[in-house]
């Protein structure tokens, strides 16, 4: 049974602002993203008054290209109402409530159901940061969700607080390095472990992932992890990578190519996608691949193409989250570029969601 702290503090997650509250932070929100991207006027007084306001402060990275969702007004629902108070001891029945709470405005029966709230969807997330930490924005618990189940979910949360708190990050880090070697048993039965192990076992890779919202900070336009990557950002089936491929602007580009060390080639073909422009980064663990101006199909069928939608994920770093299509959308342009490879992902994330929703059926 739920505490009466948690329901408190689930009512407010599920709160919604008034009209003219939502409208103020709106405008603010435009203000500071006009602020960061002109430089004028001065963006710290606008973000002091948010902040005031809202009880929330992002950087002037974040303005500048302003990851908010869908905008103002999608930040406004976001953010319009106070943050419960954090609650550093949540029981498993608390934890267990929370989570039925993400699931049941941000699952795929949400989708189907026309319940999907994004802002409720974020709040909870970020209170759920708040409250357990790296106990809950921890790949044990992103990449085991489906098959641990909810209870099992709750338990393994618990027990990775419970490493947080009589170890530190230390103890985590060996938990999950002994995790790995033990389910490295088990590759055959759970094929998609196989990512998850490799940046476990060889925990380098990670900070590439870290690095290309770092190298992109101060883009003046929205960027994406498009291909293999964002695939497993989607949840797919992993499997091993040895490059990212990100899709920017013509002027984002531009500016990467003076910043950094990367081979440029114009009107261009990367595996199967042709671009105006493609500049590979090799410098890092992990190959980078940048590409503006991208098209997709083959002769008549040939147009240009640029994401409709951009959502955040925050699978391989909560601190440093990289930006991709919406599923629906990155599973339609995946089957567009005519490789074997891309359809397969989207057969495997086509039958993950009919599983879930025969699972959610039963």
């Amino acid at each position: 049974m739920s505490s009466q702290r948690i329901t408190k503090a689930i009512a407010q997650l599920r709160a919604k602002s008034k009209p003219d509250r939502l409208a103020k932070i709106a405008d603010l929100a435009s203000q500071a993203s006009s602020a960061a991207e002109e430089r004028n006027p001065p963006l710290d007084p606008i973000l002091d008054e948010l902040e005031a306001l809202t009880g929330e402060r992002q950087d002037e990275g974040y303005w500048r290209t302003f990851h908010g969702g869908e905008g103002p007004e999608a930040y406004a629902e976001m953010v319009g109402e106070p943050m419960p108070e954090t609650i550093h001891d949540l029981d498993s029945d608390e934890i267990r409530a929370l989570l039925e709470l993400h699931e049941a405005v941000g699952g795929e029966e949400a989708y189907e159901t026309d319940t999907y709230d994004n802002a409720i969807l974020d709040r909870c997330h970020r209170y759920l940061d708040r409250c357990l930490g790296k106990a809950w924005s921890n790949d044990l618990v992103y990449y085991r969700s489906d098959e641990l189940g909810l209870n099992g979910l709750v338990e393994e949360i618990l027990k990775l607080r419970a490493l947080l708190r009589e170890g530190g990050m230390k103890a985590l880090k060996d938990y999950e390095y002994n995790t790995a070697l033990e389910l490295r048993l088990k590759l055959e039965d759970m094929p998609w472990l196989e990512d998850w192990l490799n940046r476990t076992l060889a925990p380098g890779s990670r900070d590439v992932y870290a690095t290309i919202p770092r190298v992109l900070s101060d883009a003046q336009d929205f960027w994406w992890i498009i291909g293999g990557v964002a695939a497993n950002l989607h949840g797919c089936i992993p499997e091993p990578l040895k490059e990212v491929e990100v899709l920017v602007s013509a002027r984002d580009f531009e500016a990467l190519s003076e910043r950094l060390p990367i081979a440029v080639r114009r009107d261009a073909r990367h595996v199967a996608l042709h671009a105006e422009a493609i500049g590979e980064w090799s410098e890092p663990e992990m190959s980078v691949v940048f590409l503006t101006g991208l098209s997709l199909g083959e002769g008549e069928e040939k147009e240009e193409y640029a994401p409709k939608t951009r959502v955040m994920s925050h699978r391989y770093s909560r601190e440093n989250p990289l930006y991709v299509p919406e599923r629906q959308e990155l599973m339609r342009m995946l089957s567009r570029t005519r490789q074997w490879l891309d359809w397969a992902r989207v057969e495997i994330m086509r039958a993950q969601d009919k599983k879930r929703m025969r699972e959610r059926r039963d």
